[in-house]
């Protein structure tokens, strides 16, 4: 199902700034997957090169360190500090997206990653706020984050089909 867009007169789509009173974006899903299986899967470098872009999470995994989503060849593409660990449930982080000088020039953001048992399966949230009045980190968050979420989908698939959840605004 496609959403209608407004069109100008010669019939190209119209524009809108994004909404910058809106400070974050939630992605939710669950899977069959067990818990320690997304755990490794969210916070291992080997695993996140599967589905993330081909980066892997770089962190020694103590408060305050840095922690980043690297290419192969190193380059950091998000940085930032760990700014709580508690395994297999939550990890949060400040972020900075150096890919783009725009997004890089509006500052750091922040990163939370939440799993939660649910029976046999696991209910994933990724959230990523202090995004109020950033609108290239929030483009950016917009169509990013739900293509990373769906990859980790596609990741866990031997586990079961997963439902997928955006909230966020438009």
């Amino acid at each position: 199902m496609s959403v209608p867009r407004e069109r100008d007169r010669a019939g190209y789509v119209v524009k809108r700034p994004i909404d910058t009173a809106i400070d974050k974006l939630a992605v939710t899903i669950e899977t069959e997957a067990p818990t320690d299986e997304v755990w490794r899967a969210i916070t291992e470098p080997s695993r996140t090169r599967q589905y993330f872009y081909d980066m892997a999470l770089h962190s020694n995994w103590q408060p305050a360190s840095p922690i980043s989503y690297d290419l192969p060849d190193g380059t950091a593409v998000i940085s930032g500090r760990l700014l709580e660990f508690d395994p297999p449930r939550r990890f949060a982080m400040t972020a900075l997206f150096r890919f783009d000088p725009r997004a890089r020039g509006e500052g750091e953001s922040r990163i939370t990653w939440e799993l939660a048992p649910h029976g046999s399966s696991t209910v994933v949230t990724l959230v990523h706020d202090r995004i109020r009045n950033r609108p290239v980190t929030r483009r950016i968050v917009r169509t990013g984050w739900p293509a990373v979420i769906d990859g980790l989908s596609a990741y866990l698939v031997p586990y079961a089909v997963a439902r997928i959840l955006v909230a966020g605004g438009p």
